[in-house]
């Protein structure tokens, strides 16, 4: 059954302890090793993060020291390392969106420091595996870990194309890696068709992750039957874009199916689609320009949710905020600020085969509020 096994990890300590423990057990580790890996699992579950990685940094130095080199057992401790490194971020950026003056600025900039060494960890780590053409399930994971960690500031991806372009060329090598190593057919390659789709539709790429969508959802249905629940989740985007772009008949089937293959009743909200992605009106770079932002914006920035149609040129035809009463930092009513401004967007048309289409979802409209 497919389990969606090369999907974005979950930084969670349970879903680390599980990825240490598996690594090291495949690479058949020495007493040292070991023995640094049970301190390593001690200490995550300890919550110890920030001393999880500096034992986990000498369990990669002793594998680099050690003669002859094992290329797998190295390649196994960066991935460990890396991912470690990124639950610490995660644990330090929600610390700080709790409360950011506790915060000890020597563990943000120790946290930040540590980040800027990710990419370099993972390359490493894809590079490793690469020497070994029986380890491309390792290398295209260790590519989609990348991508995704790149991805992951869905704003910089925005206004960077060269990130944009750099991380979707990550996703595309993976999946041909997975292809051409097992085939289209095969769960892997499955689960990689899935990842990139599930990155185009998050950068708003909808013409380019439908497809693979439909891909996945014929694979799957080839390989395991029409009433899989691996299904689930690609049908659901599947039917958002396609009643997004007014496709309402082929949407409803999917919702249909859904609702067969759950045993529960399904309803697609209508303006489902997040089209935030897609606006060339960079509302929210212009607003973080603002020095008040700067100074407050952890505490203070909030965004009102605006369900739009746009037209098959992009034109905003209606925009209709979520009701709230709330004023922004210089006192403006907030719902009438989003609804003037939204509906002089606008939006890169919604192409599919060459036709222009209607869209309709949802935007963020970011604004500032007293503390």
């Amino acid at each position: 059954m497919i389990v969606n096994t090369l999907r974005s990890i979950s930084f969670a300590a349970v879903a680390v302890l599980l990825i240490v423990i598996v690594t090291y057990a495949q690479v058949k580790p020495q007493t040292e090793s070991q023995r640094l890996t049970d301190e390593t699992l001690t200490l995550v579950r300890e919550k110890r993060y920030d001393d999880a990685i500096r034992t986990a940094e000498q369990a990669v130095k002793l594998e680099r020291n050690r003669s002859p080199l094992n290329r797998n057992s190295l390649a196994a401790g960066l991935m460990n390392l890396a991912r470690l490194i990124r639950l610490r971020q995660q644990q330090s950026s929600e610390i700080r969106k709790q409360n950011f003056s506790k915060s000890p600025l020597s563990t943000i900039e120790w946290v930040n420091l540590l980040a800027d060494r990710l990419e370099q960890i993972y390359r490493e780590a894809i590079e490793l595996y690469g020497r070994d053409s029986n380890n491309s399930t390792q290398q295209a994971t260790a590519m989609f870990e990348l991508a995704d960690y790149t991805s992951f500031d869905r704003d910089l991806m925005r206004s960077d194309g060269d990130r944009f372009r750099k991380t979707e060329q990550l996703y595309l090598d993976a999946l041909e890696l997975l292809e051409r190593s097992y085939g289209v057919a095969d769960e892997r390659a499955l689960s990689g068709t899935s990842l990139l789709a599930d990155f185009y539709r998050d950068v708003g790429e909808f013409e380019k992750s439908l497809p693979l969508y439909l891909k996945f959802i014929t694979g799957v249905e080839t390989k395991i039957g029409k009433n899989s629940k691996a299904l689930e989740p690609a049908l659901l985007s599947a039917a958002e874009i396609l009643s997004g772009s007014f496709q309402t008949e082929q949407a409803e089937s999917y919702v249909q199916r859904l609702t067969d293959i759950s045993g529960k009743p399904q309803v697609l909200p209508e303006y489902s689609l997040n089209l935030t992605s897609r606006t060339k009106q960079d509302h929210e770079s212009k607003m973080m320009g603002d020095s008040r932002t700067i100074r407050t914006y952890l505490k203070t920035l909030k965004w009102l949710p605006v369900n739009v149609t746009v037209d098959e040129n992009g034109k905003v035809i209606s925009a209709e905020p979520e009701p709230t009463s709330e004023v922004d930092i210089d006192g403006r009513n907030v719902r009438d600020r989003a609804q003037k401004e939204v509906r002089d967007w606008k939006f890169k048309p919604f192409s599919i085969d060459g036709i222009n289409r209607k869209m309709r979802g949802k935007v963020l409209f970011s604004y500032l509020v007293k503390a």
